[in-house]
């Protein structure tokens, strides 16, 4: 059985449309905005669980007051990729640019 991974990225950007623009290029795809409490407002996504998924969301919540991640304040935006078996192609491609930082990285 192949093994996904789960990568979390820390985007270092003024703003989540800014990160959008940045992680789009990067991996020439196009992601579609979506708005959850969850996920700290309004975040973009493309797929959905079940399969390669990615989410990029802000790391702080306005409306609760709290980080997504914590430990990664230094970041204001998060960029998930899930369930992946190309977790190597995309590292080597986004780490292409130096506001991106690989935060964490767990295979199941």
């Amino acid at each position: 059985m192949i093994q996904k991974s789960y990568d979390l990225y820390g985007i270092d950007c003024e703003s989540l449309d800014i990160a959008r623009t940045l992680i789009e290029a990067l991996l020439n795809i196009v992601m579609m905005a979506h708005e959850s409490g969850f996920r700290c407002g309004e975040y973009y996504r493309l797929y959905d669980v079940g399969q390669e998924h990615f989410i990029l969301q802000n790391n702080y919540d306005d409306f609760e007051g709290e980080w997504t991640e914590e430990s990664f304040s230094k970041y204001p935006n998060l960029f998930y990729v899930n369930e992946t078996n190309r977790s190597s192609d995309l590292k080597a491609v986004l780490l292409k640019d130096k506001r991106v930082a690989l935060l964490k990285h767990e295979e199941l």
